[in-house]
């Protein structure tokens, strides 16, 4: 669907006035920290540290550019905007009374402010990723996707978690967050101390503080980061200034319907909304009219998951005729993922290798060979080991990620001898993963044998295997292979068996095993649909399919199956079905739909789709579409509208729009006319009325889109997406030169003046100082392992990355 379109412009016009100078507040100029002094964000973080709403550390300094934890963001919402309430308890098995955010977490674990994490760890030392933070937010103040503003459509939104998807939506609406200037919002990015600030700064103008805020001040010295640096220290103040109400000025209002959902919201009259993201009319006589049919399209899979199988079903009509037609349906499952994405679980991997007397000669060759081409596909947080089996099983290395040590291993392997015990060898791996892994490590083993082998002990280390969520993939090789035994290993654990007839081909199936390892994003992969029989005369299926099931109602089951989808492949489906006989109404299609894999954690994923229908025409030569707006707003004044249609020769669209105040009572309707500002009667409501009617040709004219709005909305060119209407000017947000008057006494109480950084939506303008580039700030950000793919820190413009 198309995303709305609709233009909200406001501006926060900010007025708080300051009851101290500096030097009154508790604050000198030589005590501002030395690190933030030509920081981009240097006048937020001093105005809360004044506030104790945050702290340095105790040797000066306050790292503005440190990574957040999320003890520490958590810390800062609960003293700017919460009253402190001691609670005894709490659920997080990480989070104890010793610890510094005990009492900050707990009281905002109660408030349903956060929830922590499944395992029942809430993480507090981790760092505080983008999303999170808009989650936090989110709940701090009943705040919704504001009526008429823009749906910011962002380049990575395929990526957003389900779980924090609608707060950044409803956030951006507001403007209390935003994206870079490439058009992404990177959820998964993490965020700074100095960003912490902003962003809560934000949010501050939503929410009117009391006047005295007790803080919730984190005992002792609480520790941002593990590394050992001066933990943070509270910084006394002598007074706590007063907050007043941010007064704001009234936004221009518009809202755009273009989808099937928004025309829906109104009254429809001999219309059909059922092609996608189109109002239209047709002609009875449908043998005149040359039909142009619309792709419909689908995706489905599962968002915040960096590695999943992504299923899209294409229709490339959106509606049938009746009598005879026909429709093509294809499916494409995509793998997601990069072998080399920083969102990667780490691997463990071991190799049990068959060292039996049957090995020796060029199936030994074409082994070692086939392990040093496996390493290839290894990333430095992964690691590997070797272990060698005959009648008894011998760890050659402890899991290792250095290739050079592990190519030294494999040179350097005993050469064959002995009888064929695969349990052994599968004990030893998994005593392996015992002691050296962890839980944070995916977990695999790539067993190679060319032996026969006693079933039950090889059968009993699988099960272990499968507890422990180990897989293992399998590979036969020569015609004395034990198949059977090797296939019902891989089985168990989920994994994948290949045959390998002889030592030549020994090299493409280890490869093909070290992929699913590395770079699949699903296994067993399955998918299925059922096609309804009813006026189906013929039905044509692209590639064959492996199972076809004719069901007891006469439909069938087709299902394709695929051992893995590697990251970044596809595989595609397509149906194409002929229909007779078609009525009026409603026509199903497909139902029962789904995908089914197993993903690198070995749980079974299985995504339903939605059963496929398609409306069958009945056309007419006139209709309607009506629908209210309500602007929530007494007395708005109308006086914009514009909208995109496609007529062709003699065919009409029309519109009027009339207003009220109370809902019921509406004034004359107006006629106006496309891309023009019209003046009528102010009201909270406007009813908006379009008549369509086709031409006397038999073409439909076809409403795309409408927009209202209020004056002052700005109208885009015909053709063109609207422009954001002009913002009022702040108040002045530069600091006032320094003037040679001495400073106050601290017990005088000077003229309030305006607060230096002001911000409505957007990052405060630099002062007139000059400063150094973002890019150039003193203190880098010392994250070794939690570094996000993207530059944290602001990009050298005038504002800060990201705009909060």
């Amino acid at each position: 669907m198309k995303g709305l379109k609709g233009l909200i412009s406001y501006t926060l016009i900010i007025c708080i006035l300051l009851t101290a100078t500096l030097s009154s507040m508790g604050m000198t100029e030589e005590e501002t920290f030395p690190d933030i002094k030509d920081h981009w964000c240097r006048e937020t973080i001093e105005k809360f540290v004044e506030n104790n709403w945050v702290v340095g550390y105790d040797d000066g300094l306050f790292r503005p550019d440190r990574l957040v934890t999320r003890a520490e963001f958590t810390a800062m919402v609960v003293n700017i905007f919460k009253e402190e309430k001691q609670v005894e308890e709490n659920s997080f098995t990480d989070v104890s009374k010793s610890d510094w955010f005990y009492n900050a977490v707990s009281y905002a674990a109660s408030e349903g402010l956060i929830s922590g994490y499944e395992d029942g760890t809430f993480k507090p030392m981790a760092n505080m990723q983008r999303q999170d933070a808009a989650v936090l937010a989110s709940k701090l103040f009943e705040v919704d996707f504001f009526e008429g503003a823009e749906d910011v459509k962002f380049e990575d939104e395929d990526t957003f978690p389900e779980y924090s998807r609608q707060s950044i939506k409803n956030l951006v609406s507001h403007g209390i967050v935003q994206g870079y200037p490439d058009g992404t919002f990177r959820p998964f990015n993490l965020i700074t101390r100095a960003e912490a600030v902003q962003m809560l700064n934000v949010v501050l103008k939503y929410i009117e503080l009391p006047e005295e805020t007790p803080p919730l001040a984190p005992p002792e010295t609480p520790e941002p980061t593990e590394e050992p640096t001066p933990t943070p220290t509270p910084r006394v103040r002598r007074d706590t200034p007063r907050r007043t109400s941010t007064p704001t000025l009234l936004p221009v209002v518009s809202r755009t319907y273009t989808t099937t959902e928004d025309f829906e919201e109104g009254e429809i009259y001999n219309l059909s909304t059922e092609i996608e993201d189109r109002l239209i009319l047709k002609k009875q006589e449908i043998e005149t009219i040359k039909r142009e049919y619309r792709t419909t399209q689908m995706t489905y899979g599962r968002d915040g998951e960096p590695i999943h199988i992504e299923v899209t079903q294409k229709v490339n009509k959106s509606v049938l005729m009746p009598g005879k037609d026909e429709v093509e349906i294809s499916f494409n499952l995509f793998g997601h993922g990069k072998p080399d994405m920083p969102e990667k679980t780490p691997i463990d991997l071991i190799l049990v290798l068959d060292r039996s007397s049957s090995m020796s000669g060029s199936k030994w060759t074409a082994t070692l060979e086939a392990c040093r081409n496996i390493l290839n596909f290894v990333r430095k947080e992964d690691r590997v080991a070797i272990v060698t089996f005959d009648g008894s099983a011998y760890l050659n290395n402890s899991l290792e990620s250095d290739l050079d040590v592990l190519l030294n291993v494999i040179d350097n392997l005993s050469g064959p001898g002995g009888s064929t015990n695969i349990g052994s060898g599968l004990a030893k791996a998994i005593e392996t993963f015992n002691n050296e892994s962890t839980d944070g490590r995916d977990k695999a083993i790539i067993l190679l044998s060319d032996g026969n082998a006693s079933r039950n002990p090889a059968v009993a280390q699988a099960e272990i295997a499968k507890e422990k969520n180990i897989i293992i993939h399998s590979v036969g090789l020569g015609s004395g292979a034990n198949e059977a035994l090797l296939k019902e290993l891989a089985n168990i654990t989920s994994g994948i068996y290949r045959f390998s007839p002889s030592s030549e081909e020994l090299g493409e199936m280890m490869e093909y095993m070290a992929q699913q390892v590395f770079d699949t994003s699903g296994r067993n992969v399955v998918l299925k649909t059922t096609v309804l029989k009813d006026n189906v005369i013929d039905l044509e299926v692209l590639p064959e399919p492996a199972n076809i099931v004719e069901n007891e109602d006469g439909s069938y089951t087709y299902e394709w199956k695929y051992d893995r989808i590697k990251m970044q492949e596809e595989e595609d489906m397509l149906l194409s079905v002929y229909f007779e006989n078609l009525e009026h109404g409603k026509k199903i299609i497909l139902k029962d739909t789904s995908l089914e894999y197993i993903d690198r954690n070995n749980n079974t994923i299985v995504i339903d789709i939605d059963d496929l229908s398609l409306p069958v025409s009945e056309y007419v030569s006139y209709g309607t579409w009506s629908v209210v707006f309500d602007s929530k707003r007494s007395n708005t004044q109308w006086g914009s509208i514009y909208w995109n249609d496609k007529v062709y020769s003699d065919d009409k669209v029309s519109v009027t729009v009339s207003t009220s105040n109370d809902g019921k009572n509406y004034s004359k309707p107006l006629s106006v006319s496309n891309y023009s500002t019209f003046n009528i009667k102010d009201g909270r409501y406007i009813k908006i009325l379009v008549e369509l009617e086709i031409s006397s040709e038999g073409f439909s004219p076809e409403l795309l889109d409408l927009t209202i709005g209020s004056k002052g909305f700005k109208l885009p060119a015909p053709g063109t997406e609207p422009e954001p209407a002009p913002e009022p000017t702040p108040e002045p947000t530069e600091e006032p030169e320094p003037t040679p008057e001495p400073t106050p006494e601290p017990t005088e109480e000077p003229e309030p003046t305006p607060e230096p950084t002001p911000e409505p939506t957007e990052e405060p303008e630099p002062t007139p100082e000059p400063t150094p580039e973002p890019t150039e700030e003193p203190e880098p950000t010392p994250e070794p392992t939690s570094e996000p793919t993207e530059e944290l820190e602001p990009t050298p413009e005038p504002t800060p990355e990201p705009k909060e």
